[in-house]
């Protein structure tokens, strides 16, 4: 039979200091989701719903959701181009791999996380992004922590 080499109580000890550095290392992000739609009805005794020519005072809104949320930012660091050259070994073949530029990594707690699925789009550091992946859920021992998301720049 298996048993779990870290007590229970060492698990939620060592989750409540990953909280505390994760606390400690966030930064406030600002998540947009898809606009609500608010439709005004202002009845007025002269109106009659019944005729379609009926003066109507009714107009439709759209008012923008947004939440701020602690998530640690992590920018891609400079990448050294290695190249690799075909069996003839030209130079005129080489295939320079890079990554792709504007892409950001982040994590945030289960409610940024929940916040962000149906997201549009994500400000930090004061330039705008878009959700490039889906959710890759991870946590220091057995249960889920964190949230993990790899933004690209939306131009």
């Amino acid at each position: 039979m298996a048993f779990s080499l870290i007590s229970q109580a060492d698990q939620v000890f060592f989750g409540d200091n990953f909280n505390n550095l994760h606390a400690t290392f966030a930064r406030p992000i600002s998540i947009f989701r898809d606009e609500n739609q608010v439709i005004i009805n202002n009845p007025s005794p002269n109106d009659n719903f019944l005729y379609p020519t009926a003066p109507t005072t009714s107009f439709v809104s759209g008012v923008q959701v947004s939440g701020i949320f602690p998530a640690r930012i992590k920018y891609p660091e400079k990448q050294t181009l290695t190249y690799f050259y075909t069996s003839r070994g030209s130079t005129e073949d080489q295939i320079v791999p890079r990554k792709m530029d504007g892409l950001v990594r982040i994590k945030l707690d289960p409610t940024g996380a929940s916040y962000l699925e149906g997201a549009q789009r994500v400000m930090l550091d004061g330039a705008l992004f878009q959700i490039d992946t889906s959710p890759q859920p991870h946590g220091l021992v057995s249960n889920i922590q964190f949230y993990t998301f790899y933004l690209k720049r939306d131009n």
